[in-house]
């Protein structure tokens, strides 16, 4: 045999367990490679805004997060002020609504990370639960204050639209 010959050239022989090893080992590799799966399919699908599924060419992997919650600040309307054909007199009272829930956001942002901070210490210290659930009441409390106030800055701010931009806002807002 070749295998034999060529074995035998060798400077140390092999013996009949090692032989059987190789061939075996041989055996194996050209199974994996007979039985190998078939290619992964090239159809991708994506979910519309309907939430249907499509098929797409290739996956849009632009963001591997999905979208955070959105909520209507005064600054929105302000950013489709030409979409509403907004007025001068309500630009004016639109940014002022949208100057004072900016100075309310800061003062809730500053303490809800205060209130955040003193969670986090309650779990890292080992406090009591009765303790541990004090600070994270009052982030949930400032939590709704803080949402409570965007949505009464949201809603003086669509106060101010006539019936026809708020036909029109429903369109062009998500």
């Amino acid at each position: 045999m070749i295998v034999n010959q060529i074995l035998n050239k060798l400077v140390r022989p092999i013996g009949p367990g090692t032989m059987a090893m190789l061939i075996g080992l041989l055996g194996l590799g050209i199974y994996s490679f007979v039985t190998r799966p078939e290619p992964l399919s090239s159809r991708y699908y994506e979910a519309d805004s309907k939430g249907q599924l499509r098929e797409t060419a290739k996956p849009n992997v632009g963001s591997v997060h999905p979208a955070g919650l959105w909520k209507p600040e005064p600054d929105d309307l302000l950013d489709q002020g030409p979409a509403l054909r907004l007025g001068q007199g309500q630009l004016h009272a639109i940014e002022r609504t949208s100057d004072e829930w900016k100075l309310e956001k800061g003062r809730l942002e500053a303490r809800l990370a205060e209130a955040s901070t003193a969670v986090i210490k309650s779990i890292e210290k080992g406090f009591s639960v009765v303790r541990r659930r004090e600070a994270i009441e009052e982030y949930t409390v400032l939590s709704r204050r803080y949402d409570q106030q965007r949505q009464a800055h949201w809603e003086q701010a669509i106060s101010i639209l006539d019936e026809t931009q708020r036909r029109k806002l429903k369109e062009v807002l998500p």
